[in-house]
Formats: C-alpha cells, structure tokens, sequence
C-alpha cells in the first residue's frame, strides 16, 4: 500500500491524481488523444483489476473549463469511473460550445454524482486516517466558474494538501477567508488557475497595485506545485504570470520550492514519514512539453534568478 500525490504534466490544463492504499482519486482532466503521455501514465499507474479493467474511484470535477474537462470521454470508454464529484455548477446557456462539458452532463445524466457544499466540518472519506474539507463550491450569486470552483483540503496521515483549482482571487475573499481562515495551512499546495495573477488580484485592480496575500500567507506552503507549461513557453498573456511566480517563490518554504510541471515533468511526491518527492515514474517516455514527449530529467524545483534560494533535498523535506 502507498499513499501518493501524482501532479500529471498536462501542459496548460489540470489533472491531479491522489493514490491512497488502493483507492485513486482523479481531480480533473486533460488528455488529448490515447496517445497522450498524459493517458499513458494515467493508464501505467492504475492498477489492474481482476475484472481486467482499471478503476478509477472517484473522478472529481473542480469546474467545467474545457482544460480541466478534455478527454472525460477517453475516460469514461477506457476506465471504471466509480464516482463523480462536483460543486454543480452550471455553465450559462450562451456560454462557447464545448463537446467535453457537454459528455460530462450526458455522464452526470447517466451516472449520478455527489454535489458538495463547502464547510468547516469533514466529509466522510473512505480511506483511514484521511480527511477531507471543501472549502468552496457553488454560489448562488455568481455566474462565473472560477468563482464556484471546488476548492479541496485533504489531510492524509499527518500531512495536509490543498488543491484549489482555478479558484479566484474573489473567491478566496468572499468565501474561504472569511469563513475557514484556520483550515489554509498546505503542506503541498497546488498554485491556483495554473500559476495566474488571478489568484492574487481581482479583476478591477488593472494595475495589480493591490495583491491579495492574505491566501498565501495562510496556506504557508512546504512545496507548490503549479500545473501549467514552463515560463516563457506558454501561450502569450497565459499563466504561469511572473507576479504569481514571485509571490509563490517569496512565501513557499525553502526546503521545499516550486515545482512546475512543464519544467520537471510529472511531480510525484510519496507521503511517508516525510513528503518524499518520487520521481521513479517520472520517466522521460511521460514527460510532456509543448505536446511531445521530452527528454530531460529532473532538474530540481523552479528558482528565479532574482532570489538566491537554497536549493531543496531532492529526496524530502522534513
């Protein structure tokens, strides 16, 4: 048994995958073909069954953005879905055609799935000694889907990993500030909307005179993830943004760091009796930039050049 974090490299996208003694828990997904390195190690680190089949228990949905959606079919037609979870959310009728929302509504149909309310108190989860919080979900107020993101906090043995979505700056001031201002300390934290300002201006201050810090503070990551391509290749105007990775670089601990996905590959980290970074899957055939496969190894977490960070052990962090 083995309890894991895997940080699938999707390129510009999310899809997370929690492995808990045998109970796989997929956030989101972004796959592209069967020929995705992203679909390949999905379908590597799946255990089979004796049925043949490869079960994925519950498939959560943090938004219906199509880069947290692409390829629900691919696996709907190649993996036992168990579960689906959700916040409910609705996109509006006039809202861009999207084929992958729309196969996720016809499984939803199908299929059934939980809806969750955000609260202090924890769902029942059906793994021992793991909790699990939503923090955000649906409002009825607010017509945007990143402002009804789930935003989830699970508490694995004795570490905590807070995975926020594309959840916004508003957000995280209207809601989870000011209702679970104790739940936010993240041993592992995966950066929100793939590295954005988003998370750290609202949309009215222009000129990003005015961060919102008081997230990041709290939060008080050992280690960020971001899942997103590396700085300089992304699309132009695209996370990951420079202020963002600033700000995550100034208040992630540095015995920890930030790792992006597009730099380092997929980012495995086991939790033992320390977050112990995995990198025995991350093996060049799944690495994906820029949608090939890359051939470059593990370089250790992103450091800009603007700030002299001690580098990180590359086997834990205490």
């Amino acid at each position: 048994m083995s309890r894991k974090i895997h940080f699938i490299n999707v390129g510009h996208g999310g899809m997370t995958l929690l492995e808990l003694d045998d109970v796989f828990f997929l956030v989101d997904v972004k796959i592209i073909s069967l020929k995705d390195p992203a679909y390949r190690y999905l379908d590597e680190v799946l255990p089979q069954q004796e049925n043949g089949k490869k079960i994925i228990d519950y498939l959560v949905i943090t938004h219906p953005d199509r880069d947290h959606l692409e390829g629900i079919n691919l696996l709907d037609e190649n993996f036992e879905i168990k579960h689906i979870w959700e916040s409910g959310f609705r996109r509006s009728e006039d809202a861009e055609e999207s084929p992958p929302y729309d196969y996720f509504l016809e499984m939803v149909d199908r299929m059934g799935s939980r809806k969750f309310s955000a609260g202090s108190t924890p769902y029942d989860f059906p793994v021992e000694n793991v909790e699990f919080y939503c923090l955000s979900s649906k409002s009825n107020n607010e017509d945007d889907a990143h402002y009804n993101c789930l935003v989830l906090k699970f508490i694995v043995d004795k570490f905590t990993i807070m995975l926020p979505g594309d959840s916004s700056c508003e957000a995280w001031k209207d809601k989870i500030l000011k209702y679970y201002p104790d739940l936010l300390d993240s041993d592992i934290f995966q950066a929100s909307h793939h590295g954005s300002n988003t998370f750290f201006f609202r949309k009215e201050d222009e000129e990003k005179e005015n961060p919102c810090l008081e997230a990041i503070e709290k939060i008080s990551p050992t280690v960020t993830v971001i899942s997103s391509p590396k700085p300089g290749e992304q699309q132009e105007g695209w996370p990951p943004h420079e202020e963002a990775l600033n700000f995550y670089e100034e208040y992630t601990d540095v015995n920890g760091g930030v790792y992006i996905t597009g730099e380092q590959g997929n980012i495995v980290f086991e939790l033992d009796d320390e977050i112990k970074l995995d990198d025995s899957l991350s093996s060049e055939q799944y690495q994906f930039i820029k949608g090939k496969a890359n051939h470059s190894y593990y370089k250790g977490p992103y450091l800009s050049r603007s700030k002299a960070h001690r580098s990180p052990s590359k086997d834990s962090f205490g």
